[in-house]
């Protein structure tokens, strides 16, 4: 999605060699953040919120509603492609939140996704759904590989399109990274000006327009 950087290759294959996971389908991989070191025990509040100004298209808001992250992402000047965070300073490894608006069904989607950054992968080096098969960890726990992210609303209107997405702080699932308020972390956001999403397994993606990295604190 965009121009590689091979750092973040050679981070992805380094994490999965030193942890020893297997990934179906692949031969390499990146390990996503183990759960219970960065989970702390999700407290209720609607109070932690901000606002991140990619450029004059893209405009990403957050916000703790209760014990859930709420992502609200906006397209304007008749933009109508797909956008979207990762949860890191690079778009791979990262636990990854993809949403767009489908012009000819009328409908949006979210995706809960995970991107390994493995080269081999035909999707590669766009991120896949978390329910993909070829995430699937043997012996992994039952949390893992769950669609957490879901959709809260969607609105097309004079140019601008705004599709609200949210997903619980703590999942528990391997392939989310688990949030706890307070803390701050590096996010990466991008967006497609013209293309949505495929929405199906080992899709080849539309790459990214505009990228651009930000820290977010809960």
């Amino acid at each position: 999605m965009g121009p590689l950087r091979s750092r973040s290759v050679l981070g992805a294959v380094a994490a999965l060699a030193t942890a020893g996971m297997v990934l179906t389908g692949c031969s390499t991989g990146a390990e996503p953040a183990d759960t219970e070191a960065t989970a702390d025990t999700a407290t209720d509040t609607s109070q932690s919120a901000g606002s991140w100004q990619i450029d004059s298209n893209y405009q990403v808001d957050y916000s703790v509603v209760d014990s859930a992250l709420r992502i609200q992402f906006q397209l304007s000047n008749n933009n109508r492609g797909w956008m979207g965070v990762a949860f890191n300073d690079f778009e791979f490894p990262a636990d990854t939140v993809i949403a767009w608006y489908d012009q000819t069904s009328g409908s949006a989607t979210c995706w809960d996704a995970y991107n390994p950054g493995i080269p081999t992968l035909p999707s590669f080096p766009a991120p896949v759904q978390d329910t993909d098969p070829v995430l699937r960890i043997q012996g992994g726990s039952p949390l893992n590989n769950k669609d957490n992210v879901r959709l809260v609303s969607a609105d097309v209107s004079d140019g601008v399109t705004t599709i609200v997405c949210e997903r619980d702080l703590i999942t528990g699932d391997i392939f989310d990274r688990q949030f706890r308020t307070g803390g701050t972390f590096a996010v990466w956001g991008a967006y497609n000006s013209e293309l949505g999403f495929i929405n199906e397994n080992g899709a080849a993606q539309p790459t990214w327009t505009k990228d651009a990295t930000d820290t977010w604190r809960l």
